[in-house]
């Protein structure tokens, strides 16, 4: 973990890969210890059953949010771009959000709650507009390498006030992802090797 002000974490436990040589903050090993997850604990996970799907073709382009707020599943194809804008609601609701091989979700300031999250290779997550947004997701069905969220780039730090990513069950985050922001899970979370977290 990168830039963090210490090295002490939200957590019950915290394990290090035993062959691995690398502390896991800037100087120090993390311990546990901070309480701050309970001041970003919403409520139950708030879901919708609704028939509204949005495909953003290979290569193309879509916005929404000025319709409706309630999604059931989009999908954005291959070198795909979906910006999400608020210029009438500031939280939103996804069954599903399938986001496929070097594809860009950008997300204007609100609270998106996300059933069931899918990253594709390289994908990329984008703050606009300076956020703040919250990203609520109950189940992650798949994250792939080279996953970029919130950063200008591989391996580049964007601004970790715009983001908050809220996991309600395990995730495993795969290697080569750059994230900035702050993250919080209510059971565990798996860091793969070569990845940047700020």
């Amino acid at each position: 973990i990168i830039g963090n002000p210490d090295n002490t974490l939200s957590a019950q436990t915290i394990n290090k890969t035993s062959w691995s040589s690398l502390l896991t903050s800037d100087t120090l090993d993390c311990v546990v210890g901070d309480d701050e997850e309970k001041d970003n604990k919403p409520s139950n996970f708030v879901n919708k059953n609704v028939s509204n799907d949005e495909t953003v073709p290979f290569a193309g382009s879509l916005t929404i949010g000025t319709a409706t707020d309630e999604y059931d599943v989009i999908t954005v194809n291959s070198t795909g771009t979906l910006d999400i804008i608020n210029s009438v609601y500031s939280e939103f609701f996804i069954d599903k959000l399938d986001v496929g091989y070097q594809s860009i979700v950008n997300f204007s300031q609100g609270t998106y709650w996300i059933d069931e999250l899918n990253l594709s290779s390289e994908s990329i997550l984008t703050v606009i507009g300076g956020g703040p947004v919250r990203l609520y997701v109950k189940n992650v069905i798949g994250w792939s390498s080279g996953v970029v969220i919130n950063s200008p780039g591989v391996g580049l730090q964007g601004n970790t006030d715009e983001l908050l990513m809220y996991f309600y069950n395990d995730v495993t985050i795969a290697s080569q992802t750059t994230y900035s922001g702050s993250i919080f899970v209510t059971k565990d979370i798996d860091l793969n090797q070569s990845g940047n977290f700020y």
